[in-house]
Formats: C-alpha cells, sequence, structure tokens
C-alpha cells in the first residue's frame, strides 16, 4: 500500500478505517495488473470525471473494489471513485515496463489542461507524474553511470595453469569444466550486451541533447523552415511543443524541458513570459498546410481527443477553420475551455506533453 494512500483520503475530506484502505487496497492491486495503453487512458478518464470510451469500464472498476468489500456502493461515491482511479494511475507509474507507467503520467498532465479543467480534483496523481517524468528523465541521463562489463570469477580459476605433474583430468571433470565455461561465457554475454545497450542509449542522448541544442541556437522551426520569431507568441507554442516531442530520441524527454521552450519561444523577451494566450488565437494564427500534415486524418488524436485539447483543437480547427462549431465541438468533448486564457509556457508545455503522449501511444 502506498504510504500516501490515506492522506488522498483525508485530502477529500473522506476518514476511511484502516480495513477500508486495505480492501480498497487489494482492488487497486488488481486493475493495475495486466493494464494496457487503453485501460490506462480509461482510468485517467474516471480520474477527471470524462465519460469512458469502453462503457463496461465503470462497472468493471467498481467491480474490482466490490469483490474485496460487498459494502463498497456502485453509485453514488464519484469522490471515491476518483481518488480510486488516481491511486490506480499512481501504481501504473511503478510498473516494470516503463513505457506503461510513460502513457500514466503524460495523460495524467495532458488531462488537466494546465490547471484549466473545472471542478475540484485530488491533485496527487498529477503531482506523481510531474515526478515520475522528472525522475525518469533524471536517472536516464545519470548516467549514464556506465555499466562495467563484469568479467566472471570463473575465467580466471579455468584459466589456471595446471601444478606440474598433475594427473590428466578425468572425463567427468572435464564436462563440468566445459559446463562452467559456457556459464561464464553466457554470464559474460549478458554483462557485455548490458553495457553495450547502455552505450547506444548515451550515444542517443547526446544526439539528442545536440539536436535540441542546435535547435535552439538556430531559433529555426524545423517544420516550416522559418525563425520562429516571425509567429504570433500563441502559434510560437505550437510549433515548439510539437517540434521538441519531435526531436527526442530516448522517452520520456529532457527534465529541462520547460526551459528549452522558455529559451526557444521568448528568447531574451523575458517580461512576455507572464503574457497569455488561448488555444484559440494560436490555431487561428498557425499556417493551416502544417497543422494538416501531422493533424488531419490522424485517428488517435480522433479516439483520445478528449484527453488532448490541443490535438483535437488542431485537427478540428482545420476541418472547419471558418467556423466556430469547431470550438465548441471541442470544448464538448474536453470538457475545457480552448478560450481559456494561459500563459506562454504553460500553452507551450501543454502541446509539448500531447505530442509526447501521441508518441508513445503510436508506440
Amino acid at each position: 500500500m502506498d504510504k500516501d494512500f490515506a492522506d488522498w483520503y483525508q485530502a477529500a475530506g473522506i476518514t476511511p478505517t484502516p480495513e477500508r484502505l486495505e480492501q480498497r487496497w487489494r482492488g487497486i492491486e488488481v486493475l493495475s495488473r495486466d493494464v494496457s495503453n487503453t485501460t490506462i487512458l480509461e482510468f485517467v478518464r474516471l480520474f477527471y470525471g470524462l465519460p469512458a470510451r469502453d462503457p463496461s469500464t465503470t462497472s468493471r472498476f467498481r467491480d474490482a473494489f466490490k469483490s474485496t468489500d460487498a459494502a463498497f456502493l456502485m453509485q453514488g461515491n464519484d469522490l471515491e471513485v476518483t481518488i480510486l482511479a488516481g491511486a490506480v494511475i499512481v501504481t501504473v507509474l511503478s510498473s516494470p515496463e516503463q513505457h506503461l507507467g510513460d502513457v500514466a503520467a503524460l495523460a495524467a498532465l495532458c488531462g488537466q489542461f494546465e490547471g484549466k479543467r473545472g471542478g475540484e480534483r485530488p491533485g496527487f496523481a498529477v503531482a506523481r507524474a510531474r515526478r515520475h517524468l522528472f525522475r525518469r528523465s533524471a536517472d536516464l541521463r545519470s548516467g549514464a553511470a556506465d555499466v562495467a562489463v563484469e568479467v566472471p570469477r570463473t575465467f580466471a580459476t579455468l584459466a589456471a595453469k595446471p601444478a606440474e605433474g598433475a594427473a590428466a583430468p578425468d572425463p567427468t571433470t572435464t564436462a563440468q569444466g566445459l559446463r562452467t565455461l559456457a556459464d561464464a561465457i553466457g554470464s559474460l554475454a549478458r554483462s557485455t550486451g548490458s553495457a553495450i545497450k547502455q552505450l547506444q542509449t548515451n550515444g542517443r542522448l547526446q544526439r539528442e541533447e545536440s539536436n535540441i541544442l542546435w535547435w535552439i541556437f538556430g531559433g529555426y522551426s524545423r517544420d516550416l523552415d522559418r525563425p520562429l520569431s516571425e509567429f504570433h507568441r500563441g502559434t510560437a507554442c505550437l510549433i515548439a511543443g510539437k517540434e521538441l516531442s519531435d526531436v527526442i530520441e530516448v522517452p520520456p524527454g529532457p527534465a529541462a524541458a520547460i526551459a528549452m521552450l522558455d529559451r526557444m519561444i521568448l528568447g531574451s523577451a523575458v517580461n512576455e513570459r507572464n503574457s497569455t494566450v488561448t488555444l484559440v488565437e494560436a490555431l487561428e494564427g498557425a499556417p493551416h498546410e502544417w497543422l494538416k500534415s501531422w493533424a488531419h486524418g490522424n485517428e488517435l488524436i480522433g479516439q483520445h481527443g478528449d484527453l488532448w485539447p490541443t490535438l483535437l483543437g488542431a485537427q478540428r480547427f482545420i476541418e472547419a477553420p471558418n467556423s466556430m462549431a469547431w470550438i465548441t465541438g471541442v470544448e464538448g468533448v474536453t470538457k475545457v475551455s480552448v478560450r481559456s486564457s494561459l500563459s506562454i509556457l504553460s500553452l507551450a508545455s501543454q502541446v509539448y506533453n500531447e505530442h509526447r503522449l501521441l508518441r508513445a501511444l503510436k508506440g
């Protein structure tokens, strides 16, 4: 059980008994096993109070807790369901399959739309998601703490020169020696493979960092081959967020991403850091063909648009650029206002996170 589980309940004004906590945690463990990208996104929808894409999701979720506690309510306890869905998300963050943890963290971040989603909602899942992504990024880069190749000690024994006058080994001893040698070679191969894999990762990280630095230093859009400074600030957020995601080679990306977006979009114009923009303004200033090149017909955006307002907004905008219908359509699906003002860096961060999630779902 997570050490903060009781605190999540208390923060929501619910005081469960120790027995109730144990029962609930058993349900969480059941739900967090054998998860997939699809089920993780469904849990995030439950956390944010969005309709599930699979109608059976809610009943299966509640059934997991009903099976551990016959008194668990099957309706009328939405706040507790929100807490439990958040707890499942937090548990998935620790999955041995790091890809699934990244999907859970990114989906939790994208769904809150930089704090603009209405309604009171426990913040623990989003806080843990941020911490997870930061730690993953830091761990990848810390080391590159190079993996040493471990030479099995048995090699020294096997290579030892026989004592002078020693009797020739019998067949049994020889066979045992060959088995020991095979085990030692296998162990050396595994250790060497791990070291090579780490070196490959280190190389990809260095290439990623080099590409990001050249991108920032040049100040040009990779997609549009124009200085980012030529675009409306809101549009620059869209371009920079997408392009920083594009250049990532080792998920989940650099821990200092927000500083990189700051430098790319604002440069030395620090006085504009707190200026605000809406997603509507950003999309209206974006090159139509550029939006169309990656958003038009993208099935993943259509399938999971409720969790990423900027991606769905881009797709709906290019379908009806001269109509207000796309705005009401996006707000109806996502349950957030795309007319809400966001700071420059908040919008850029939202775009960056949504594109990272899109890439993660593509696999």
